[in-house]
């Protein structure tokens, strides 16, 4: 599980070596009015002992408002100990200062999962994360994430934390 971690990271920092490295564009996707379009896989990590780590792999749909504001919906598919849920993360992110090649932000949202408890009821919370696009070229970029993601059901509670890598189209 921590090596999954540890592989994402540094796949993140050579990607981010090289595409830095003598760059001769200036990335053209987190821009207002720009729509991003990005598939992942993440690794969810419990911080409580009795939970199951899960393997999870989605989409999002994005919407640049400003230069630095972006509304995005994503879509998950998540496995754990072989029960399968799928989960609704609406959310905003914040850009920060960007250079030509890399753009860091930080963001929220609402959680929606079908996981349910021992009564039925669905899964819901909150996430919170920070990420950089690393541009491979003017609108296309990778994106090394960590999502720190609260839920409740009932009187049941969970905290995860996750190490997410995704690759973005902008439009």
């Amino acid at each position: 599980m921590k090596s999954f971690g540890k592989t994402l990271l540094s796949l993140s920092a050579i990607i981010a070596l090289l595409s830095v490295q003598g760059h001769a564009f200036q990335q053209e996707g987190v821009v207002g009015g720009n729509t991003e379009i990005a598939i992942y896989a993440s690794h969810m990590m419990p911080e409580e002992e009795d939970q199951d780590a899960r393997t999870t792999v989605g989409a999002t749909w994005g919407y640049f408002f400003t230069d630095n504001i972006q509304a995005k919906v994503g879509f998950n598919l998540s496995d754990s100990g072989g029960e399968q849920d799928y989960s609704v993360t609406p959310g905003l992110d914040f850009y920060v200062e960007a250079s030509p090649t890399l753009t860091p932000y930080i963001g929220g949202g609402y959680y929606y999962s079908d996981r349910s408890d021992n009564e039925g009821d669905p899964m819901t919370g909150y996430n919170a994360h920070l990420g950089i696009n690393i541009f491979v070229n003017e609108k296309t970029a990778i994106a090394p994430e960590y999502y720190y993601v609260s839920y409740e059901s009932g009187d049941f509670e969970t905290t995860f934390t996750v190490i997410q890598m995704a690759i973005k189209l902008f439009f």
